[in-house]
């Protein structure tokens, strides 16, 4: 695989994101990418003068050799969106610091904290459905 198809990896996942933020601005979506870089395009509006001055910003810091370009980027800093290696580097300093467990625990929905969002569950029972819905009995 070369370079570019490596960093295509991602385009499936960005133009999904960016439909559903178009449809659904309200919409909070946090999303995983494979490379740090392609968050440049999570919930870019190319008319809007805050995004082209980022990006002019991006393009200072990538210029300096900086790799910490998307930093400057809302969905990060929101915490929308992340890469895997940052959660590789969280889970490696967890064995230093013990509080980086339960701070990747937050991230991943496991925990919660007063004001923090949570994840929840729904309760399905299929035996109960098939009670009423005739179609959907198995045979033995």
């Amino acid at each position: 695989m070369s370079a570019e198809e490596d960093y295509m990896a991602d385009a499936k996942t960005i133009v999904n994101v960016q439909t559903m933020f178009r449809l659904f601005p309200s919409l909070s979506i946090i999303t995983e990418l494979t490379h740090p870089s392609n968050m440049r395009f999570m919930q870019f509006r190319a008319k809007d003068c805050y995004s082209l001055a980022l990006s002019k910003l991006e393009k200072k810091e990538r210029d300096k050799g900086s790799n910490l370009a998307f930093m400057f980027r809302l969905p990060f800093a929101a915490g929308r969106v992340f890469s895997i290696s940052m959660l590789d580097t969280l889970l490696y300093q967890s064995f230093v610091k013990d509080y980086m467990i339960l701070i990747a625990r937050l991230l991943l929905g496991l925990d919660t904290t007063p004001g923090s969002g949570f994840l929840c569950a729904v309760s399905y029972n299929p035996k109960s459905e098939c009670d009423t819905v005739p179609c959907c009995r198995l045979s033995n």
